[in-house]
């Protein structure tokens, strides 16, 4: 699939982050676009940018954890270009809780997008990506999931299980006509921290989003273009699993030659991040605005 011009591509997630620059790197490639996101203005505004590079558009507001939303998306596309070329499944969500703070729906609304809108979205265009005599399916798992990290159980469980997933949808369709992809990316400086549910952090203290934010800002060592980039050459020229970003590519080494040490590794890494930048000022129930005690 190196000619990428008039190729259908439906993106998930496709408001910010890798989802947006993902559209606007295949918009200048020629490719048609089909976005959803469940953030309508910004879905708009990406839609607008894409669509002036010459491409054809349809965008619709879709939770990705509501597999009749998808389907009705996904009729919506087939009524609108006839055809699916290339589904990316790259909408998530993140969670700071360790294991005993850890609360059941929290746990539950962060599986339901990361592991099931994968899931929904990979059987719902599976059919039609079948039909082409030449078709992607990628799903964006993590490095997180390839290791456990603390406070981030919940979040390592739903990209295992992204991967478990994918990989054995890439051994059923062998032979067919779809290439299924698996990306696990490292840091990518998104803002998933700042729309995700975060009150602790690795040490289980209490903190903020924008505390978290920050840190992950600092240690994020790839930009959403890089991790697009790296992303549609993945579909140009597909390969079984794409590791994106120097932290990453190291983990998934340490992981390989050092499995018995690398949690220790993780965890005194988490440490020393919450230590150092997340121990951030938290205001106190009852308490104004200017009395508040570093955590």
């Amino acid at each position: 699939m190196k000619d990428l011009r008039s190729k259908v591509v439906v993106i998930t997630g496709a408001a910010s982050g890798i989802g947006r620059a993902l559209a606007l790197k295949f918009a200048k490639k020629g490719a048609n676009l089909a976005l959803c996101d469940l953030n309508g203005r910004e879905l708009e505004r990406v839609s607008w940018d894409a669509k002036v590079l010459g491409v054809k558009i349809y965008h619709q507001v879709v939770d990705v954890s509501v597999p009749e939303q998808l389907q009705n998306f996904r009729d919506n596309i087939v009524s609108t270009f006839g055809v699916v070329d290339v589904v990316i499944n790259n909408a998530g969500v993140s969670l700071s809780e360790t294991v005993m703070q850890a609360k059941v729906e929290n746990t539950k609304w962060l599986m339901n997008i990361n592991m099931f809108g994968v899931l929904y979205g990979s059987q719902i265009f599976l059919r039609d990506l079948l039909c082409q005599k030449e078709a992607r399916l990628v799903n964006v798992s993590s490095i997180f999931g390839v290791v456990g990290v603390p406070s981030q159980s919940a979040y390592c469980a739903s990209k295992f299980a992204v991967r478990g997933f994918t990989e054995s949808l890439q051994a059923e369709l062998i032979g067919t006509t779809v290439k299924v992809i698996l990306v696990m990316p490292g840091g990518v400086r998104t803002n998933i921290v700042r729309n995700g549910r975060h009150a602790y952090d690795a040490r289980g203290n209490p903190t903020n989003r924008e505390a978290l934010a920050q840190l992950f800002d600092s240690v994020a060592m790839t930009s959403p273009e890089g991790a697009a980039d790296a992303i549609v050459k993945a579909v140009q020229k597909p390969c079984v699993r794409l590791v994106i970003g120097s932290d990453a590519k190291l983990i998934d080494l340490l992981a390989r030659v050092f499995p018995r040490w690398i949690y220790q590794w993780t965890a005194r890494a988490a440490a020393f991040g919450a230590r150092t930048r997340v121990n951030a000022e938290v205001e106190q129930p009852g308490e104004s605005s200017n009395n508040k005690r570093a955590v």
